[in-house]
């Protein structure tokens, strides 16, 4: 009886888990990767703003970056589980990544073209020991 309740647990569990994916796709969640190519490509797109000396488009991108959209719910309940005790050092690099994408913003906001590169680097250097880090943990050979 054990037995079958267990296996009974489990079906259950991956077939909410599904639901939920099911539901964050139709409501047109994004995945991980989806988020990182997103994110590398405001990175690019700021890389010339920075370049350009346009702040306004330094002000609205650093904006992106900070407030990146998330991963579907049920993507991030995967990542979670993956990086078990680890979990905590990713979610500090991605608030890493708000808080200095908000600050370059506010530097930007005021011309200070030191402060936006000042955040700039600690953007790519929290964005680069991420991928140290996590990135072969979470990305599948489909994914690459």
């Amino acid at each position: 009886m054990y037995q079958f309740t267990r296996y009974v647990g489990l079906g259950l569990v991956l077939l909410l888990g599904q639901a939920g994916a099911m539901a964050d796709e139709a409501n047109g969640a994004m995945s991980l990767k989806q988020v990182m190519q997103g994110l590398g490509e405001d990175m690019n797109h700021l890389n010339t703003a920075i370049f350009n000396e346009d702040y306004p488009a330094i002000v609205q991108l650093a904006g992106r970056i900070a407030d990146h959209p998330k991963p579907s719910a049920a993507e991030r309940r995967q990542i979670l589980g993956t990086l078990g005790a680890d979990a905590g050092r990713f979610r500090g690099h991605d608030h890493q990544v708000h808080e200095d994408g908000a600050a370059m913003a506010v530097a930007a906001q005021a011309h200070d073209m030191t402060g936006v590169l000042r955040y700039q680097g600690r953007i790519m250097q929290g964005c680069v020991a991420c991928h140290a880090e996590f990135r072969s943990r979470l990305v599948s050979p489909s994914n690459k």
